[in-house]
């Protein structure tokens, strides 16, 4: 793939951001156009110097190491570079958190993340860039805050949406205010919704609630999506991190965008 890397600003959230576009290896021998997909914290998909933890999701060896998957322009936007500052904008809810340096209650700045998304960076990459710009062919992909917000994103904007992903899901947050969301939600629109969560994903204590709030989150989706639309995995021996996100993004890139 050949991705570009380019400063661009936030103002709704009031933040720069590194905006990262993989384009296929196909682009520039063809006139077709592609499907996108958007991915949250940009700056950990494809450089380990960029990256949070020094290691990626490995979304340009992805593709290029499974023919299979299809052709697909990926789009990725770095996260605010102060912790809370993330837990604001990819949190659709206000939450209480314990963290260094937290001095007030994270979350609730999704809805203006998400405007900014599909109202200014989404025309923008359809302008420059040869997209298939309808909703079926446009997914979402993040992982913890950012999976979240995936499935957000998918509910909030069936106009733009209608594939995602949620990887690792810290949905024990605030997961009242989601699974009273998913409740009224409109659902069909989706095409494909793929949720995972790992049996080891942080320290013990919060392994459980890992694995409870997704369970909680799957079964509130059973009841309105079938089997064919929704695939839910619990990953034996699964962490919080871009190695193991890694690890599976093939087989989650040929759930969603196939």
């Amino acid at each position: 793939m050949h991705i570009t890397k380019e400063t661009i600003q936030v103002a709704a959230c009031g933040f720069e951001a590194v905006l990262y576009v993989a384009l296929p290896e196909s682009y520039q021998q063809t006139t077709q156009r592609y499907p996108v997909l958007y991915m949250h914290d940009g700056h950990n998909l494809f450089f380990p110097e960029d990256s949070y933890q020094g290691e990626t999701w490995r979304v340009a060896e992805t593709f290029g190491e499974n023919a299979d998957l299809p052709d697909t322009i990926v789009v990725g936007v770095s996260a605010p570079r102060e912790g809370i500052d993330r837990l604001d904008v990819y949190g659709p809810d206000p939450f209480t958190i314990e963290m260094p340096g937290a001095s007030r209650q994270p979350g609730g700045k999704a809805d203006a993340y998400l405007d900014w998304l599909v109202g200014t960076l989404k025309p923008i990459i359809d302008a420059r860039y040869r997209t298939k710009p309808e909703a079926d062919h446009t997914a979402v992909i993040g992982a913890s805050m950012g999976g979240i917000l995936s499935l957000y994103a998918l509910l909030k904007h069936p106009e733009v949406f209608t594939r995602a992903a949620s990887v690792s899901g810290a949905y024990f947050v605030a997961l009242e205010p989601m699974l009273k969301r998913l409740e009224n939600a409109q659902y069909n629109h989706v095409r494909k919704l793929y949720l995972d969560v790992g049996d080891h994903e942080s320290a013990p204590d919060l392994d459980e609630a890992y694995l409870f709030s997704n369970q909680a989150i799957y079964e509130r989706l059973l009841k309105h999506i079938g089997p064919a639309v929704l695939q839910y995995r619990i990953i034996a021996g699964g962490e919080h991190h871009e190695r193991d996100w890694a690890s599976r993004l093939a087989d989650i890139l040929r759930f969603v965008l196939m």
